[in-house]
C-alpha cells in the first residue's frame, strides 16, 4: 500500500471523453472504455509543489490513476489511449470488485523536441 502526501491529492473523475478528444483512439478502443471502464479517477499528482522533492531527469509530475472496472480485466490498448492522452508518468490502481491490480508502464520524454511522451512495457 502507498501514502501518498494529503497536498497531493487531486481526486478528481476524468471524464472519458476528454480523453477521447485528446487521445483520438479507435472506435474499437472506445467500446472498451464503454465495456470495461466505470470510471476515471485522478487520485494524486505527484509534484515538487505537492511532495517537496524536486523534478529530476526531465520527471516533472507523476500522476496516480483510479479506474474502476466493469468487468475483471483491463485491455492494455485502454491504459495506451489514457497514456496517449496525459504527457506524464501514470500509476494505475485498477480495482475491481474489492480487489486492487497496480499497473505502470516505462514511459519517458521523446529524443526530440516534439514534447510528446513514449510508453512502452506495462508491469
Amino acid at each position: 500500500m502507498f501514502i501518498y502526501p494529503a497536498k497531493a491529492e487531486f481526486s478528481r473523475v476524468l471524464p472519458k471523453i476528454k480523453i477521447y478528444t485528446n487521445a483520438k483512439p479507435a472506435k474499437s478502443v472506445k467500446a472498451k472504455f464503454v465495456s470495461q471502464v466505470s470510471e476515471i479517477v485522478w487520485k494524486y499528482k505527484l509534484s515538487p509543489e505537492t511532495t517537496n522533492l524536486a523534478a529530476r531527469d526531465g520527471f516533472t509530475e507523476i500522476q496516480v490513476f483510479e479506474i474502476i472496472l466493469k468487468e475483471p480485466e483491463l485491455d492494455t490498448d485502454v491504459l495506451m489511449v489514457i497514456d496517449k492522452a496525459i504527457p506524464y508518468p501514470i500509476l494505475y490502481r485498477l480495482l475491481y470488485e474489492g480487489r486492487v491490480k497496480r499497473v505502470a508502464a516505462y514511459k519517458r520524454p521523446a529524443a526530440d523536441s516534439s514534447g510528446k511522451w513514449l510508453t512502452e512495457t506495462y508491469f
